[in-house]
């Protein structure tokens, strides 16, 4: 999955679900990519998040965000997961079915992702360890076998 087809398809995107998980996928699981792309419904910033269900599991967001300070230096990243973020309103989505095999790997991933320290900026560059919300819900959906696409 390449950035810029997750651009797009973030941005023009309203409510579309994708092609089915492969016959080898068991029970329900989904990863929903989630857009505010909205500057005028006060919700604050356009942001770009994840929303991970399982059938026996509790619903796991990922959202990426900077510690405090100004977003166009580089600063100390963070999960910006809380109450707000479950329940803010998206202006845009993109569910995709995948299998649970998909999904450990997401959860993985995430971890993982965290544990590396990673910064932010709004302008993010590998050789500086930087993501923005783009960047870094991408890298989680590209943590998985390729047969999401």
């Amino acid at each position: 999955m390449d950035l810029l087809w997750f651009i797009i398809a973030v941005l023009t995107a309203s409510t579309v679900s994708a092609a089915p998980a492969p016959s080898s996928s068991k029970g329900n699981y989904s990863v929903t990519i989630l857009n505010d792309s909205s500057l005028g419904d006060l919700m604050g910033t356009v942001h770009t998040w994840l929303k991970l269900k399982s059938p026996n599991k509790n619903t796991t967001y990922f959202s990426f965000s900077h510690a405090k300070g100004a977003t166009w230096k580089i600063r100390p990243g963070v999960s910006s997961v809380d109450k707000w973020l479950k329940t803010r309103k998206p202006s845009e989505t993109f569910r995709i079915s995948i299998s649970e095999r998909q999904y450990e790997q997401m959860i993985q991933a995430i971890d993982e992702f965290y544990k590396t320290k990673p910064n932010y900026s709004l302008f993010p560059e590998s050789k500086d360890n930087s993501y923005n919300c783009v960047t870094a819900t991408n890298k989680i959906l590209n943590a998985v076998d390729k047969e999401l696409v």
